[in-house]
């Protein structure tokens, strides 16, 4: 049965906790002491989805149980999903390659501008990052099927005689994705350029941040 209490009360906890920590640390400690009171919130969903798992007898109760339980899941994900794993994990860390760069370099040169302007194409490349993957997962549903279809219709055929080649099913599934990536890709990328680039003032009317962002707006 789904225990749907145990996160809301574990986001509850880590809520208040960040609440609390901030109106303590923050005063005193700044950006840090946000920062602090985070990870703390973390801590404290952490430690309350243990104890509801240990109330509940969810958790493995000796050494082998816990490698096996952790081994399995694990094992699973990269003889059957390593290709996503890659993409994903990739993806991350070039966002978090780009944020910690990003960051660094303003705050030595104390240029706060650069700063949030990158947090703004940040937030913007999630906005439109997902037209891509969208179109991904519905080549990845469709074209598995269009290949079982084409080699349906070449089961009569001879052995010697079946195409190794995609057939016309699956050609026409990755035509049609090369040209709807080609078409939504180039709209995604003008708008994800344009409203950074021609409207800036619409996420800042900071002088500053407004020409980092018009700087920068071409990179995304």
């Amino acid at each position: 049965r789904r225990n749907v209490r145990a996160p809301l009360k574990a986001a509850g906890l880590s809520g208040a906790a960040n609440l609390v920590g901030d109106g303590i640390l923050v005063p005193t400690m700044g950006l840090a002491g946000a920062a602090l009171a985070t990870t703390a919130a973390q801590i404290v969903a952490l430690i309350a989805l243990l104890q509801d798992a240990a109330k509940g007898k969810f958790l493995p109760s000796s050494p082998r149980q816990w490698a096996r339980s952790a081994g399995a899941p694990l094992r699973q994900i990269f003889t059957k999903g390593a290709p996503v794993v890659a993409a994903l994990s990739a993806k991350t860390a070039v966002l978090l390659s780009l944020s910690y760069a990003a960051a660094s370099t303003a705050t030595k040169r104390g240029d706060l501008a650069a700063l949030a302007a990158h947090q703004i194409l940040v937030g913007l490349y999630f906005v439109f990052a997902p037209v891509g993957d969208a179109l991904s997962q519905t080549v990845q549903t469709f074209l598995p099927r269009s290949i079982v279809a084409d080699q349906l219709d070449e089961v009569d055929r001879p052995p010697q005689k079946r195409s190794k080649a995609l057939g016309p099913k699956s050609r026409a599934v990755v035509k049609g994705a090369v040209a709807a990536a080609l078409v939504l890709g180039g709209l995604d990328a003008v708008m994800a350029w344009g409203l950074p680039a021609g409207l800036a003032t619409l996420f800042s009317r900071d002088p500053a941040v407004a020409a980092a962002l018009r700087r920068t707006a071409p990179y995304l």
